[in-house]
């Protein structure tokens, strides 16, 4: 899991970027790329398999802009739905923008898992994630 928070300056150019997590959820064991972290994002990885319990603690910890959830397996479909639940029981899902990515993720599966939108790659990721924090 990744995530992107407030913005960072970066002194080679003097853009801002923002915070955002991007993991990979339970039931998914690849490990993401850093697509956001080289466009000027902080990004927080939490690893592969990650507990819907570990993204609430770091959303309350770090308060991200943007929580990316990664799924190239049908497995992980039902972890981002819980995942997204989970966010918003806790009073936190007004606070984030979440995105869902992967080979197996399309629009059926982001009205699914409640989440805000999907990259249908990592450069759409990228575009989504600067839309929403004004990068």
């Amino acid at each position: 899991m990744e995530h992107a928070t407030r913005p960072r300056h970066d002194d080679r150019d003097g853009d801002f970027g923002a915070r955002a997590p991007r993991p990979s959820g339970r039931n998914d064991r690849r490990d993401r790329g850093r697509v956001l972290d080289v466009n000027n994002f902080e990004v927080k990885d939490l690893g592969v398999d990650v507990a819907v319990e570990t993204f609430v603690d770091e959303i309350k910890i770090t308060q991200p802009d943007v929580v990316a959830l990664s799924g190239f397996l049908t497995l992980s479909y039902a972890s981002m739905k819980d995942t997204v639940e989970a966010i918003q029981k806790a009073g936190l899902r007004d606070k984030v923008k979440i995105m869902i990515g992967g080979g197996a993720v399309d629009e059926q599966i982001c009205s699914y898992a409640q989440a805000d939108a999907f990259g249908k790659d990592a450069m759409a990721a990228v575009a989504l994630a600067k839309g929403w924090t004004g990068g």
